[in-house]
């Protein structure tokens, strides 16, 4: 089985579509079969960059970020606060360890204003082909290639918000009483979490277009795009 039939297999949209709170249009759903049936040189990934604009802006009104506003506004103000540090110039100077700290102290400062636990930020080498997690525990997780590499600041930046973002939507699943998120969108984050697809298991489709992941992504792309650097 080579790599297109494997994300056939894996990724099959219509059954996402079938099975899931998501509802894809019938554009997007043709857009879908027609690059899967294409034997042309398309790679999985650029089948998923293809198609993940597509799904994005079909679901917005299902998965809207925009219902935390002030989330955003916080989030956007704590970078902007540090767009100094974030500098190519002086990002290219820092050493690894200062880049670290500069992640560190960025984190706990939106985990501050946002109202969240988020005690810090810590890096990890193994498995090489994950870019960041959290487990509930206060802290982000990190690959180290965002240290060692300054041409992966804004891939970094992006990171730390999805998972800020993800810490943010436990906080809310946990304790709904204290944040203004409608119910729906709070039971919506409950039954993911409780059925959260894996993308080893499931498949990198049905892995970025599952609620939780949709909402992370559209948030720290928002927050990035409204910043001042």
């Amino acid at each position: 089985m080579n790599r297109l039939e494997e994300l056939n297999k894996a990724a099959d949209i219509k059954e996402l579509n079938k099975n899931t709170e998501i509802k894809f249009s019938n554009e997007v759903l043709d857009k879908f079969e027609k690059l899967m049936n294409s034997t042309g040189l398309k790679s999985s990934e650029s089948i998923i960059s293809s198609l993940f604009k597509d799904v994005t802006d079909n679901t917005k009104r299902n998965i809207d970020v925009n219902e935390c506003r002030t989330m955003e506004r916080s989030c956007i103000s704590a970078i902007n606060e540090t767009a100094e540090k974030f500098e190519d110039g002086n990002w290219e100077r820092y050493s690894p360890e200062e880049r670290a700290e500069v992640l560190d102290l960025l984190a706990k400062r939106i985990g501050e204003i946002c109202k969240i636990n988020i005690k810090g930020v810590q890096f990890f080498k193994v498995p090489p082909n994950c870019r960041g997690f959290e487990v509930g525990n206060g802290y982000l997780y990190l690959h180290n290639d965002y240290l060692e590499n300054p041409e992966l600041k804004e891939e970094a930046l992006n990171t730390l918000l999805h998972e800020t973002r993800h810490t943010f939507q436990k906080a809310v699943v946990n304790d709904p009483a204290s944040y203004d998120i409608d119910a729906e969108t709070v039971k919506r984050w409950k039954n993911n979490f409780r059925h959260y697809l894996d993308p080893e298991k499931f498949g990198y489709m049905r892995y970025y277009t599952q609620p939780v992941e949709m909402d992370a992504n559209m948030f720290a792309e928002y927050v990035l795009n409204h910043r001042e650097f």
